[in-house]
């Protein structure tokens, strides 16, 4: 038996047997969504996400390091800028290293300050890179994540922090307004040259 198009609640009179033969899997799902008596308050999207993060391939392997850094750099403001619109900051940097000499290098730490800072996230993530040692392996794709996430809101206790804090705010408004690539670190432009 075809059953036609109509409105869900036109269905439910109908018997959840009747359903799952005749719509199968979708009909049984829909006979309990309409008979459900839980109230859902929110989507899973609004819950507070464990981790937040961005990758890239790179068209081809590069060991030239303002390359690397530049490319870590634009997926830590990238991360951090995600963080910045969901309201909350990291105490934990991850890296991910992909490479024909390394293979998979993968290595986080963890800080007591948390931040939703870019240059900050960079900056740990560099340190982190350090542990590979002096010179720059090919890298073919990389990836930049942050987790143990926190509410964003009263980071920073010092006079400096506040300032770079109201001037992230100042540049988020403005990139919002004119385009996301309308003020970016000058780092950004070493990965436009390789």
């Amino acid at each position: 038996m075809f059953l036609a198009w109509k409105p869900a609640w036109i269905y439910t009179k109908k018997s959840a047997r009747f359903l799952e033969q005749n719509l199968g899997k979708f009909g049984l799902n829909l006979y309990l969504s309409l008979h459900s008596s839980e109230h859902f308050d929110g989507l899973e999207e609004d819950q507070k996400p464990k981790s937040i993060g961005h990758s890239y391939t790179l068209p081809s392997a590069s060991e030239t390091p303002g390359f690397i850094q530049a490319w870590i750099r634009i997926l830590s403001e990238m991360v951090a800028k995600r963080l910045r619109q969901k309201n909350l900051a990291a105490n934990t940097v991850h890296l991910w290293l992909n490479g024909p000499q390394i293979g998979n290098f993968t290595a986080q730490k963890t800080y007591s300050q948390a931040t939703n800072d870019g240059y900050e996230i960079y900056h740990r993530c560099h340190k982190i890179m350090a542990r590979i040692g002096p010179k720059t392996p090919k890298i073919r794709a990389l990836g930049v994540t942050c987790g143990n996430l926190t509410t964003g809101q009263n980071l920073f206790l010092f006079k400096e922090q506040k300032r770079r804090e109201e001037l992230i705010k100042a540049l988020d408004k403005l990139n919002n307004r004119y385009g996301d690539s309308c003020i970016y670190p000058a780092i950004i432009n070493l990965a436009k040259k390789e």
